[in-house]
């Protein structure tokens, strides 16, 4: 080690002396992230068996620059392929100047298109058939999205019997949680004498719960829920199979959970 014995040598990483960050083996520790709060992901829905899902609080959105690569999702409607038999059929009906290249995903096939346009030219047929093959296809940009095995029901929920100590932002999102993710509360409703509106992703519009049990210290309450009505509708790819645990329920009687019950909330 060749130091400088006119001065006095310290290491920028570990702050010893006698040697040079360069030639520090040491580990890196940092004084303040241990100490740090560390997110943890929580589980909503669990009033009742089978909404309950696990739902992160600090996803963000993916980012929008411009694609150097164009990938589309092939989704196989009807029949069996494999990866060796979907290239030929690209190569037959889409003689591009290039080599197809097929790769297995949960969700499809992976499949690079030499361009945008030609990923939409593509994508505008609702339903391909597979000369060579036989099988029907779908194709789709690929997205985060497109990795999804399920999509969630969006839907607006009445609450009724709200105690005036929960008529606030933070509690609402909590008594919210109990069914699903909370996405959105109709702030004015929060004035109301014992009613709030909000909206949230659900697994299931029919396994929402007529009535939960909930504690304001010391005090018990039932609080009604009501779907008012549903934004968006939940599906499930049939091609992946997760498990029935992980689906989400597409079936619905058309009735709000406070119609079928029978019930009416307490005043």
């Amino acid at each position: 080690m060749d130091l400088d014995l006119g001065r006095r040598v310290f290491c920028q990483k570990c702050g010893d002396e006698g040697h040079h960050a360069r030639e520090c083996f040491k580990p890196l520790w940092c004084e303040i992230w241990p100490k740090q709060s560390k997110p943890t992901m929580p589980i909503v829905g669990m009033a009742a068996d089978g909404l309950g899902f696990y739902a992160s609080q600090f996803a963000k959105n993916a980012s929008k620059k411009p694609r150097k690569s164009f990938l589309g999702l092939v989704k196989v409607i009807d029949g069996e392929v494999r990866c060796e038999d979907l290239e030929q059929d690209f190569s037959f009906h889409f003689p591009w100047g290039r080599t197809w290249k097929a790769t297995k995903c949960p969700s499809g096939f992976l499949m690079q298109f030499p361009s945008q346009e030609r990923l939409e030219e593509v994508v505008n047929f609702p339903e391909l058939k597979m000369k060579r093959s036989g099988v029907k296809i779908s194709v789709i940009p690929w997205s985060s999205q497109a990795k999804a095995k399920s999509r969630l029901h969006t839907t607006w929920v009445v609450a009724e019997n709200v105690p005036e100590e929960l008529l606030n932002y933070q509690a609402i999102c909590e008594l919210g949680s109990t069914i699903g993710a909370v996405e959105e509360i109709d702030l004015n409703s929060l004035e109301s004498k014992d009613m709030v509106r909000f909206k949230v992703h659900v697994k299931s519009i029919d396994m929402i719960p007529e009535v939960i049990e909930v504690g304001v210290k010391p005090y018990l309450y039932d609080i009604f829920f009501k779907v008012e009505n549903i934004d968006a509708e939940g599906w499930n790819d049939d091609s992946v199979s997760l498990g029935k645990r992980a689906s989400v329920d597409v079936h619905r009687s058309g009735k709000s959970v406070m119609e079928k019950s029978g019930k009416k909330a307490k005043k």
